[in-house]
């Protein structure tokens, strides 16, 4: 993950303090010991979430982004002060059961282990404006509990179309079958842009699973990660935006168990994949 000139130059910053201080400067950021505790494994966070500002398109009638600064610098106040306004659908997002179904829960209801936890990105090449069904990714074994798909159908988060690549009810049966909790796509919905009905949000429902929209999977490869997504926790709303992230590099879980659908009575969080 690249850093801005001025990234750069706060982190220099950061280290000549630490220096100062005795403490060694960070180099590698890392997640847990070695069996033994000898050695420290390091990761890599890949940033999935597309920059939010007022270009980012969304559905259209949609709310699009707006941020209003009442306190500026510029105007010798004495510090930046701003609200925003947005659809709670925008950019990298997840859906709350409530969104697509009269009896669902709201987003601040939600388990957050639905969005934490190992995950497997899958790519798949289809033409814009189908569906995503069980042949298409046949021969791909399913090795964790939540999937990611990259289509390429919705290239550019600041230009809107309306033909992306979306999810059929037969792939989000198939996939609950195999014990998944969580479908992400790199497009606006798991259903179609006019899809009324939205087929692929009810089977969600129905499987009580999770959805994540919105992402950016253009310079993932395909292949296991950690996953972290957890939305706000914002009383009764549809959906919450989050900072989503895949974290690459190995980590010790319980092992995972795939014969049977996602249960309420079991642990569904930290789950791994499949080896």
């Amino acid at each position: 993950m690249g850093h801005t000139e001025s990234e750069e130059l706060g982190i220099h910053h950061r280290h000549e303090k630490l220096e100062a201080l005795n403490f060694e400067a960070p180099r590698k950021i890392s997640l847990l010991p070695l069996e033994g505790g000898a050695k420290i494994q390091p990761m890599k966070i890949h940033d999935i979430s597309p920059l939010i500002s007022e270009e980012t398109a969304v559905f259209p009638g949609d709310q699009k982004f707006s941020r209003n600064v009442s306190l500026d610098f510029e105007k010798k106040d004495g510090l930046l002060l701003s609200s925003i306004q947005f659809s709670a659908h925008l950019g990298a997002h997840t859906d709350a059961p409530n969104h697509y179904n009269p009896k669902g829960i709201g987003i601040h209801q939600r388990d957050l282990e639905y969005y934490l936890g190992p995950c497997q990105v899958i790519t798949v090449k289809l033409k814009n404006g189908d569906r995503i069904k069980p042949k298409d990714i046949t021969g791909i074994e399913i090795l964790a509990q939540r999937i990611l798909f990259r289509t390429n159908s919705f290239p550019d988060p600041n230009k809107w179309n309306n033909d992306f690549v979306a999810l059929s009810k037969e792939l989000v049966g198939f996939l609950a079958d195999k014990g998944v909790i969580l479908v992400g796509i790199d497009t606006p919905s798991i259903d179609l842009a006019d899809d009324k009905i939205l087929e692929s949000h009810n089977v969600i429902f129905n499987n009580d699973m999770a959805i994540l929209e919105g992402i950016v999977l253009t310079e993932v490869k395909d292949g296991k990660y950690i996953l972290s997504a957890l939305p706000l926790k914002i009383k009764n709303c549809d959906a919450s935006p989050v900072r989503a992230v895949l974290i690459e590099g190995p980590m010790e879980w319980e092992s995972f168990e795939t014969d049977s659908p996602p249960q309420h009575s079991r642990s569904i969080g930290m789950a791994p994949w499949k080896e």
